[in-house]
């Protein structure tokens, strides 16, 4: 049982940065110190059929950069409960917390994963939620509001459409830290991509 910290690995001074990026599956240039937490419990400190039980941010569920710490996570252990919470539960901290809690132990088809609701003082079950589902669903992202109907309709999209990223190249944002010298109005090189901005 565990509330790890939350420090974006880019906030990390070396030498430590590098031993975690060096010594870490799931680190990444945007991943979080919470995810090394949880990738040591699952690797080194549960026996097989031991349970771990987290709170941390609920970035891990979908952001890029926890991929891996998500396939690590759906491949190795079965996950019983998740519980998204309300922003506010840490006074201090500015992060949106979910709980988790898993056994180690090959997950299989059967395996659900309960949501879990907390509403008044009191946790409900919201719904279950096949754990294949986000084991074979793109970059295992964890969609917590997943239901049988939501996905029936993605799929019918899906069957006779192109995918956006099979006729251009899309990117959540692009942090350069200096605009003004990594961005050009005119294409400078064979390497230059075009950015497009949204509001």
């Amino acid at each position: 049982i565990g509330n790890p910290p939350y420090v974006n690995i880019f906030n990390i001074i070396d030498p430590d940065r590098t031993y975690f990026q060096e010594n870490f599956e799931t680190a990444t240039n945007k991943s979080d110190l919470y995810s090394f937490f949880i990738e040591n419990s699952i690797k080194k400190l549960i026996k097989d059929e031991g349970e771990l039980g987290f709170i941390v941010s609920n970035t891990w569920i979908s952001i890029q950069s926890f991929e891996k710490l998500r396939s690590l996570l759906l491949n190795r252990m079965v996950i019983h409960k998740i519980v998204p919470l309300e922003n506010g539960v840490f006074a201090e901290a500015v992060v949106v917390p979910i709980i988790i809690i898993a056994k180690k132990k090959e997950p299989n088809k059967l395996d659900n994963i309960e949501l879990i609701g907390f509403n008044d003082n009191k946790f409900n079950l919201v719904r279950k939620i096949p754990q294949e589902v986000f084991r074979n669903s793109k970059n295992n992202v964890i969609s917590i509001s997943y239901d049988d109907k939501t996905n029936s309709i993605f799929e019918k999209m899906k069957s006779n459409t192109m995918e956006l990223g099979k006729i251009g190249e899309f990117s959540l944002g692009v942090k350069t830290a200096d605009n003004d010298k990594f961005v050009s109005l005119k294409k400078i090189d064979d390497l230059s991509k075009k950015v497009i901005k949204g509001k």
